[in-house]
């Protein structure tokens, strides 16, 4: 039976590659011995057991946990969302199914795997060219060898068997390890009435959720040894000392040993206190077992009914596979640490073996399916078109991708929000890559995304009209070929209207700027202040441009003044990423107080110097009318230091002399226009007035402001950077999708691309 790509193991790792791979329309089956998915879950975890990390760190991909659930999802709840999950992207695993052998047959470059069939008692083969290995680290519970065990007069099992305490009500029982399982069963037995003690056979960091949800947080922006210093204070201030109940804590910091060794630290759940209080014994290991007393290393002893061993769990992957050795190490774990585990050769992946939980399954899975389903795409909408092997053509009428930041951007332009609210679909920046990516970096980012997906967009090609034919059903695009000029016409199903809010420079009228005597431009033709260096040079707009463009020809001593012609706020770039994260868990209103304190802190007061600052606040501003705050790059200190001038409105230009609103008059060499752009639709497109408004962006009361009636659609107009663009790309390709699986009919898709599509910051 031959496939496509097998899935070995039926987990939330397997479950996440499957339905990663279904998106991008990949024939997949999964393979699984149990006879239901994540039995691990199911079958082999105790009750009260909770997700040990927040929500918004759990999730599978492309599946939000619903809103209703607390933060840490109990056990019950993340079996529903499994089973809602898999439910929602098809997945059908073929259960019982044991994989006895697999290996890869070099004369048909294919992987063999030879399955037991434990319900009809057969043997069954399948022929995959790839193989995605999802058994994940924790196959079957590890107990380790100790001296008398099986001479062990009550009872001992594994965690994975435990379920809760009602066997154990006043009996003695020894947990074995003190990690997340060890210390929650532990406090499952004594609040159950047994009488419990715990053996802390290694040093191990005990933390609060709290301190984790914050520490992972932290981590987006501070450096690791910073974080755990701050989680290991907070946890000295919580719980005090408690090496003196037995509980040593490692040399080196939580989120440390973690990233190196993948040891989680241990959460607390409210054992500590009943450590402290004696209700919970802790001891270290055991030296030796006779009937049932058990002898520990410090020379004490007790008698026990029970031993549950909260051990651990080894991979089981050596037992069954033959080849694939490059991949995985002597323990069945991958040889290569995090990021780089996930792939071998000959088309062999594994999934779930990262030691970072669900939020490390999800970015295997989502690397796995795009390395193996990564196909002919282009810039955020066509990669996710792409993706969904639905044929797409891109009209670009520059003649390369990204012009606006090859062609049109000053030099010292960044990113202004961190990297990870800038990512196009499907493919993250570099690990080393800055927080703030600069202009060179991010083109680089373009041109490895260009590469990647192998785009061929139809460069040089100028729409001049698109319309919607209704006899034929079709979008009509009627296209000027700039280097041949020929003519050429393009008929489509959809139409993604992809120039964006930045297809245009605007320079608003002025009175007598026709007559300046010195040299303007719009902000998109200026590089650098090298050729302004003892000239005086006036900036228009105080927006990121403006301040930016100000603080570069200050730094190269030209004699700078800006305009400032409205309120604006102006923030740090660290104000407005703790703000993004803050926007997660808090309303707007509340952010932006928080954020308006912050600025008054950080800035005190500007309108001294020539800076209004908005009634509303700036999220608040960014979310109604699309106005981001102006970031800080300096210029504020230079404006406070009166190396830069700040006037209002020009109110004349008469040959080099400029004047003023309030009156005041200067003579400048060169004007930068940082006054923002326009949309360009309202010029070709005809029959698009239901999305589009008459200033070419679409109309602020749609529900779905991407979409419009006859299969037309809008990306890079929700003037909220990239990260909207990326959502926008993977909510058009998604309903484009849809409509072509229900019709079941083939259809060309045009999208009319302009350099927007790499814009937002």
């Amino acid at each position: 039976m031959e496939e496509v790509v097998v899935i070995i193991g039926a987990g939330p790792a397997g479950l996440a590659s499957s339905a990663c791979l279904n998106r991008l329309g990949i024939p997949n089956i999964i393979l699984e011995r149990e006879d239901c998915y994540a039995s691990l879950w199911r079958k082999k975890a105790y009750d009260r057991v909770k997700l040990h990390l927040a929500k918004q760190f759990c999730e599978l991909p492309y599946m939000p946990y619903p809103p209703n659930l607390p933060m840490f999802v109990p056990k019950n709840d993340f079996i529903s969302y499994l089973d809602n999950y898999a439910s929602h992207f098809g997945i059908n695993p073929r259960f019982h199914c044991s994989v006895e052998s697999v290996y890869y047959d070099k004369n048909a470059s294919k992987w063999c795997i030879v399955v037991k069939n434990n319900k009809l008692h057969t043997t069954e083969v399948y022929i995959a060219k790839f193989l995605v290995v999802a058994t994940g680290e924790n196959s079957e519970g590890l107990i380790p060898k100790v001296p008398g065990l099986d001479g062990f007069e009550g009872m001992y099992m594994h965690s994975s068997q435990y379920e809760n305490g009602k066997d154990f009500v006043g009996k003695n029982v020894l947990v074995v390890g003190c990690g997340n399982s060890g210390m929650e069963i532990a406090y499952d037995l004594f609040y159950w009435g047994a009488h419990t003690s715990i053996v802390a056979r290694s040093p191990v960091h005990v933390v609060s959720k709290e301190i984790v949800f914050l520490g992972m947080c932290f981590l987006k922006y501070l450096p690791c040894r910073l974080v755990d210093f701050i989680a290991i204070t907070v946890s000295k201030i919580n719980f005090g000392d408690i090496s003196k109940y037995g509980i040593q804590r490692p040399t080196e910091g939580p989120f440390y040993i973690k990233a190196t060794t993948g040891r989680s630290p241990t959460i607390d759940v409210g054992a500590v206190q009943r450590i402290k209080t004696g209700e919970i014994q802790v001891f270290p290991s055991i030296a030796s077992i006779k009937g049932n007393e058990i002898t520990f290393e410090n020379g004490k002893s007790k008698p026990y009914d029970a031993i549950i061993f909260a051990t651990g769990y080894r991979s089981t992957v050596l037992d069954w596979l033959k080849d694939g050795k490059e991949l995985f190490n002597g323990n069945g774990m991958p040889k290569q640490r995090f990021p780089n585990h996930w792939k071998g050769e000959n088309g062999i992946y594994c999934a779930g073996f990262s030691q970072r939980g669900l939020m490390g399954i999800s970015v295997d899975a989502q690397r796995i399916a795009t390395d193996i389903g990564a196909g002919p795409s282009g810039i955020a909408t066509s990669a996710c078109l792409n993706r969904l092997k639905i044929p797409n053509i891109v009209l670009e009428r520059e003649d390369c991708c990204g012009s606006l930041w090859k062609k049109r951007a000053y030099d010292r332009l960044k990113l202004h929000i961190p990297k990870q609210y800038c990512e196009l679909p499907y493919m993250p920046y570099p690990s080393n890559s800055p927080t703030f990516v600069p202009r060179n970096g991010f083109i680089a980012y373009l041109d490895e995304y260009v590469s990647h997906f192998v785009v061929i967009p139809r460069y040089n090609r100028s729409v001049e009209l698109a319309f919607y034919d209704p006899d034929a059903g079709k979008w009509r695009i009627e296209v000027k070929n700039v280097c041949s000029h020929a003519r050429e016409v393009y008929a489509a199903q959809f139409l993604v209207v992809a120039t964006g809010e930045n297809a245009e420079g605007v320079i608003p009228d002025v009175p007598g700027l026709a007559g300046f005597a010195g040299e303007y431009m719009h902000a998109s033709q200026f590089s650098n202040g090298r050729k302004y260096i003892g000239k005086d040079v006036l900036v228009v707009g105080s927006g990121n441009s403006g301040m930016e463009i100000s603080y570069d020809l200050c730094q190269s001593n030209a004699r700078t003044a800006i305009v400032n012609r409205s309120p604006v706020h102006v923030v740090t770039k660290e104000m407005v990423s703790l703000a993004m994260f803050l926007l997660k868990f808090l309303t707007v209103a509340t952010v932006d107080k928080i954020l308006v304190r912050l600025c008054k802190l950080r800035f005190r007061d500007l309108s001294k110097y020539g800076i209004q600052r908005p009634k509303e606040g700036p999220f608040f501003l960014k979310t109604t009318k699309g106005r981001s705050p102006t970031i800080d790059v300096g210029c504020v200190d230079k404006i406070k230091r009166g190396k830069i001038k700040v006037f209002p409105s020009i109110a004349n230009i008469d040959g080099k002399k400029i004047e003023f609103m309030n009156g005041e008059s200067n003579q400048f060499d060169a004007i930068i226009f940082a006054t923002g752009y326009r949309s360009t639709v309202g010029r070709w497109l005809k029959g698009g007035e239901e999305l589009f408004d008459d200033n070419g962006f679409p109309k602020r009361n749609l529900l779905n402001k991407w979409k419009g009636s006859n299969g037309l659609y809008c990306v890079g107009f929700a003037r909220n950077g990239l990260l909207a663009i990326s959502n926008d790309a993977k909510n058009v390709s998604q309903d484009i999708s849809t409509l072509i699986l229900n019709s079941r009919n083939l259809l060309t898709n045009i999208m009319v691309n302009s350099s927007s599509v790499s814009f937002g910051y």
